[in-house]
This record gives C-alpha cells, sequence and structure tokens, in this order.
C-alpha cells in the first residue's frame, strides 16, 4: 500500500473523531485497543484506537465516511486469488467505538448498516412501512436495538407453560453453536425448542439425537440453542446504555455479522 493511501485511511479515522495506526503484518486485521492516557485531573485515564495491521499486498481504502454520523466503511482486497472483498463498518455506537464485518457489498454506511439487520427485521420494517431514516435508528416503531441484538415486540405472543429465566445473558454463543462475544442481561427471558448440540469427531457439530443415532464418538461438552428467544423488561451491558422493553415480550435477533467473510480478521468482540 502506498503511503499517500495510509495517510487517507487515517485522516478517515480522523474525519469521525477517532485515532487510528497502521502497521504492516502478515495477515490483515481490526482492532480497538484501551491506551493509557497522561494524568489530567477531571479527565479521561484512557482512551480507545482502532490498531490496523495490513500486507504489503492487501488494499484497504475507506469507500464512505459519514463524520456526523461517526461512521465509515472500509473495503479490504486481499492478494489471493479471487479473493472476495471485504466490508467493515466502523464507528461509534452510544458509548464506545466499534467495528463490525459487514456482509454483501454495500457501498455506503447506511447501505452497511441495512446489510446487517437481519432478514426477519428487514421484513417488519417493510410491513410496517418505515422510512429508510427512521429505520436506521436504534429504537424505532418496529424494533430496539443494543449492539448486535435487535428486540422486536410481540404483543400477542404468550409463552404458555415455557419457564422464565431472571437475569439471564444472551450473546453470540445464545442463538449460534460455538461463538464468543460478551453478555447481555435480560431481566426476563424465555428460551423457545431448545435443541441441544454436540461434537462428532470427523463429523463436527450435529444435534444430540442425530449424535446418539449414529453411534459416533462426541466429546461431552454440549451446546444448548434455542429455535428463538423472548425477552422483556430491562437489557443491560456494560458497554450500551440500558433499555427497557416494558412488559410486552420481545423477539430476539441476532445481526448478521456471522454471515460476513471478514468476521475471522476481525478482533474486536462487543
Amino acid at each position: 500500500m502506498q503511503q499517500t493511501r495510509l495517510d487517507d485511511l487515517i485522516n478517515a479515522f480522523g474525519r469521525i473523531g477517532a485515532t487510528a495506526t497502521v502497521r504492516p503484518a502478515e495477515r490483515w486485521s481490526i482492532d480497538i485497543e484501551t491506551v493509557p492516557v497522561a494524568k489530567r485531573r477531571g479527565g479521561p485515564r484512557s482512551r480507545e484506537i482502532f490498531r490496523l495491521t495490513i500486507p504489503r499486498d492487501c488494499e484497504v481504502a475507506a469507500v464512505d465516511v459519514a463524520p456526523r454520523d461517526r461512521h465509515l466503511l472500509l473495503h479490504v482486497r486481499l492478494a489471493a486469488p479471487r479473493a472476495e472483498p471485504l466490508k467493515y463498518l466502523a464507528g461509534h455506537d452510544e458509548r464506545h467505538w466499534f467495528t463490525a464485518s459487514v456482509p454483501g457489498r454495500p457501498a455506503s454506511v447506511d447501505a452497511a448498516k441495512r446489510a446487517l439487520m437481519p432478514a426477519a427485521v428487514a421484513q417488519e420494517i417493510a410491513r410496517n412501512g418505515m422510512r429508510p431514516v427512521a429505520a436506521l435508528r436504534r429504537r424505532n416503531p418496529t424494533f430496539m436495538r443494543q449492539g448486535e441484538w435487535f428486540f422486536v415486540p410481540m404483543p400477542n405472543w404468550t409463552r404458555g407453560d415455557l419457564p422464565v429465566l431472571q437475569n439471564e445473558p444472551i450473546s453470540r454463543g445464545t442463538l449460534q453453536v460455538d461463538a464468543a462475544g460478551g453478555a447481555h442481561w435480560c431481566e426476563e427471558l424465555v428460551r423457545v425448542g431448545v435443541e441441544t448440540f454436540v461434537d462428532v469427531r470427523g463429523h463436527g457439530l450435529v444435534k444430540l439425537e442425530e449424535a446418539l443415532a449414529s453411534g459416533l464418538p462426541f466429546e461431552p461438552r454440549q451446546w444448548v440453542v434455542p429455535q428463538f428467544c423472548a425477552v422483556r423488561g430491562t437489557i443491560k451491558h456494560r458497554d450500551h446504555q440500558t433499555i427497557d422493553l416494558g412488559r410486552v415480550w420481545h423477539r430476539v435477533h441476532m445481526n448478521n455479522e456471522s454471515m460476513a467473510p471478514g468476521r475471522g480478521h476481525l478482533l474486536f468482540l462487543d
């Protein structure tokens, strides 16, 4: 990468109020690190900066910058033959800087936000006839969002005899097998249609009943994954403002970041 492009990249982060550092490396990655700052009375003790490692034959560019929104969209092209371009949304969300790997080929910050929306949420937005600007807000008549989680109201849903869990965490591993991420704490949560997965040697993760029927050996660890979760009350996370869903049950949807090909190069986890 040419020096002028590096300057452009660092300046793009500066336009959204962020600091970015770039260093050469054998593998592309993007991360957010917290670094200490000189002590000042009443001032912050640390700050967050974006850390980018860029191989010599890798192309990275900020293809859209939205200073008022404090977001930008990165385009990354690896040198591997026929490598699919990677997209990353970077910006500020409530209290902290973040970065997310984005599926598809969005060309703008707004398009990247729409690409991260779960299909079920996008369908609700279309059904409600929401304006595009309103649909990108964290709180609107269709959903409330906290980080990677979307909460869609289900005013007519009843839990039947399913148990209500109190102060229950949700994370990427809640709705996906063997995924990581920081926990968001739900005042009340109901798991619907729970399925158990195990690691079958040579076959990966499969449903427990299928593993038992096959007779193949599997690891003792189990992953319990519901078809969906319903929550209500407050949702808390250390890096986000607490939201209150009230007494109406909301269906939990996770964003589409796990579908993005660039996910493995992202070191940051919410």
